[in-house]
């Protein structure tokens, strides 16, 4: 696997058991990406606000399917091309296990923020601050479905694709600053 691929969201879900976590393959993806968009640091610390650091010496093949999703989704997150995806099941799965996973991915992503240092709303920019109250919005929501599956299935693409940009537009709102700081400080 190239390091800007994902391990496959099933791949994900076998290793978290294996590794004894309290969450899921879309809720841990989603708690990595806030967390890294947040300002956190390195697998280490990550796998500490997980609490995965003692797990990962059970299974080590495991721990380096996680090693492995961090290197990644940073690589993602920060590529200009914008290849960044969330880790959600196939869309072979039911549209409400789909959806389910959407819901989870974004409520990780919630708290993973919050994991990685981020604690004030102040720091986004206008847009920055109304996609974070979207997410919140969207992990709070509950699955009800249409009796219309391809109207389901278009709302959840197009809620997919606002995950997905508005965790890159957060994390770029929040490295905004560190940027500004670093040019201040080597002027």
């Amino acid at each position: 696997m190239d390091n800007t691929t994902i391990p496959d969201f099933d791949e994900l879900e076998l290793a978290l058991r294996a590794l004894n976590a309290d969450v899921g393959a879309a809720d841990f993806h989603g708690s990595l990406c806030g967390f890294l968009s947040g300002g956190g640091q390195g697998l280490e610390p990550f796998l500490v606000a997980m609490s995965l650091d003692q797990a990962g010496h059970a299974d080590a093949q495991s721990r380096a399917l996680v090693g492995e999703l961090f290197r990644s989704s940073d690589e993602q997150m920060d590529d200009d091309s914008f290849a960044f995806s969330l880790l959600l099941p196939d869309m072979d799965r039911p549209l409400s296990e789909r959806t389910e996973a959407l819901l989870q991915w974004c409520q990780g992503f919630v708290g993973g923020l919050g994991l990685g240092g981020f604690a004030d709303e102040n720091l986004l920019s206008a847009d920055g601050r109304e996609v974070l109250r979207d997410l919140i919005e969207i992990s709070r929501t509950s699955v009800s479905l249409d009796e219309d599956e391809e109207v389901d299935e278009t709302a959840l693409a197009e809620l997919i694709e606002f995950a997905r940009v508005g965790a890159l537009l957060l994390r770029e709102d929040l490295r905004a600053p560190k940027r500004a700081s670093q040019k201040a400080a080597r002027a």
